[in-house]
Order: C-alpha cells, then structure tokens, then sequence
C-alpha cells in the first residue's frame, strides 16, 4: 500500500489542513478509525485538500479491511486528480483492493492502469503478474469445477437413464410374472375342468354300467321265470322235451315256445270245460230237492 502524506508549513493555516495532520498522527500510531474520522472530516471541508482527505481516507479504511469502502474512494480520487503521479497512486491502491476481494479481472486492469502512468513501477509490475498468475488459477479451478460439475451431470443424466431402464426391466419382469401367473392360473382351472369332465364322464359311464347290468339281471330274471313256467308246462302235458338233465339250463327255442303255449291254451280249455260240468251238476242237485 502506497500513502499520499502531505506535509506543508502551510497545513496549520487552514481548518481542512489541521484536520489531514491529526488523520496523520493517529494513522501513524495505527489508530485507524481515528485517522479515518479526521480525514473524513477533512474532505468533506470541499477545499484544495479534499482529493488529499480522500485519498488518506480510502488508506485508512483499507488498513480496517473496509476494502469495498477504500476501492471507492482510490477510483474517485485516480478520476478526479488533475496529478499522473496520484493518480497511478491511486490505481495502485484500487487494485490491491480489488484483489484483496478477489476481483482478479478488475484489480488486473488497475494496475495495467497504473502502469501506463508510472511504467517503471516495480511494485506494480509485481502485483499484476501476481494477480495474473491467480487469475489462470481461478480460471484453471473454475474449469475444473465446470469440469466437475459436467462429469456430476453426466453421472446423473446416467443414473437417471440407468434408474429408468432399471424400473422399465422391473415393470417388464413384473408383467411378465403376472403373465406366467395367469397362465398358471389358466392352466390349472383347465387342468380342473378336464378332471371335472372326467369324473363326470366316469360317473355317467359307471351310471350306465350299472343300468346295462341291472337291464341284464331283469332281462335273467325274466328269461328264468319263463323257463321255468316252460318247464311246468312242459311237465303237465307230459312233453319229453321239457325234461331236461339235472341242474342243466337249456335253452328254448321258438317252436318249443309256441308249442308249450298251445299246450297251456289246451289245458286251460280242459280246465274251463271241467269246471263248466261240475256247475252243471250243482244245479241239477239243487233243483231236484226243491220240492
């Protein structure tokens, strides 16, 4: 930091003068505020010591780290100065408040300033290949950050596709396991209609076994029945037919059929006629004792 300290036997003549030489004495003793005070009060006196006041005002607000306070205050002073030496002072002051709030662009442009007053200024020459050299750092950092945040968002846009093939695999895979269910499901209520079927088709079938089986046992019984009234009949008229070997069932042909039943008409025919004379008799009897 360079300080604008002027000291002149003329200084006690006026009141703006003696306010620039108390600012001085307290800056000097590194009573900032102070120092910033009296020379606040002195700029504001609007007289020849007023670019003066301000430019060692802006010094003591930089030396409180007020940097934003004290750049404003260097720019007026580097604009308004009618003296190349002030204002290169200035400049330089600007800058290295400038940087001290990391306004790399802004403080490099300062001290070109500057240097184009006073192009010897070493400590100028210093400040801004510092501050260039800080300025590709940042620049470097803040590619690497873009850098950083490029990667992150290409990660995320890869996550995201990543989390979206992810959940429309899910989503396939649960359909089709809500398919292979159904199927399932299907299968197994087909797989239980044709064992339905079956049972029902068995149960009509033994149904109809069981019918057959009964029709054939009538149908036995029926053909025993007549067999043996065959037989009976075959013995009242005495036919050699109807003799058959014991414990041996034979089988009736139609004409023995037709004869046994011609045989049974005859007999019945006899029967009738026999009843018939013994009626005929009764009545006579009874006749005979009505007397």
């Amino acid at each position: 930091m360079k300080y604008l300290v002027i000291w002149s036997v003329f200084a006690f003549l006026t009141a703006a003068s003696t306010l620039l030489y108390q600012g001085n004495q307290y800056y000097a003793q590194q009573q900032w505020t102070a120092a910033a005070d009296q020379y606040e009060a002195a700029a504001n006196k609007n007289n020849e010591w007023q670019i003066t006041a301000w430019f060692n005002w802006a010094d003591a607000l930089y030396a409180q780290e007020k940097y934003a306070e004290a750049a404003q205050l260097f720019e007026r002073v580097a604009i308004e100065s009618p003296y190349y030496a002030t204002k290169a002072l200035a400049y330089y002051n600007l800058g290295n408040a400038l940087l001290k709030q990391q306004k790399t662009a802004e403080c490099i442009e300062a001290y070109k300033k500057s240097l184009r007053l006073q192009p010897n200024d070493a400590d100028a020459k210093y400040n801004l290949a510092y501050a260039q050299q800080q300025q590709n750092q940042q620049n470097e950092q803040q590619q690497d950050k873009n850098q950083q945040q490029q990667n992150e968002q290409n990660q995320d846009q890869q996550n995201q596709q990543q989390n979206e093939q992810q959940n429309e695999q899910n989503e396939q895979n649960q359909q089709q396991q809500n398919q292979d269910q159904q199927n399932k499901q299907n299968q197994q209520n087909q797989q239980n209609q044709d064992q339905q079927q079956q049972q029902d088709k068995n149960q009509q079938q033994n149904q109809q076994q069981d019918q057959q089986q009964q029709n054939q046992s009538q149908q036995g019984q029926a053909k025993g029945e007549a067999g043996k009234e065959g037989e009976n009949a075959s013995s009242a008229v005495g036919g050699k037919e109807g003799e058959g070997r014991k414990g041996e069932v034979r089988k009736m042909s139609l004409q023995e059929a037709t004869r046994i039943l011609e045989a049974l008409k005859n007999e019945e025919l006899k029967v009738q006629q026999k009843l018939k004379k013994a009626q005929g008799r009764r009545q006579n009897s009874e006749t005979d004792k009505d007397w």
